[in-house]
């Protein structure tokens, strides 16, 4: 599916707006928009959707242990 297609123009975005508008709470909002988004990369085939879900994990490990450093690092200080 691409952004010019018929398909998309007519019957994805308006459900995906829809949908989104719908749901007040903005992590409900959020994980609305991540599944639209899943749906629309896994159309164009399923090895782009394990591409990114792949990419989004990493991205993840990566702010997950920076946070942790983070948090080790500053926990030195606490007793000052």
């Amino acid at each position: 599916m691409v952004f010019s297609s018929l398909l998309f123009v007519f019957f994805f975005l308006p459900l995906n707006l829809l949908v989104y508008h719908l749901v007040h709470d903005m992590k409900k909002k959020n994980i609305v928009l991540l599944c639209f988004s899943l749906v629309f990369y896994a159309w164009g085939g399923p090895k782009y959707l394990i591409l990114l879900l792949g990419m989004v994990f990493i991205s993840w490990l990566g702010v997950f242990a920076y946070m942790l450093q983070i948090y080790l690092d500053f926990s030195a200080y606490s007793d000052m």
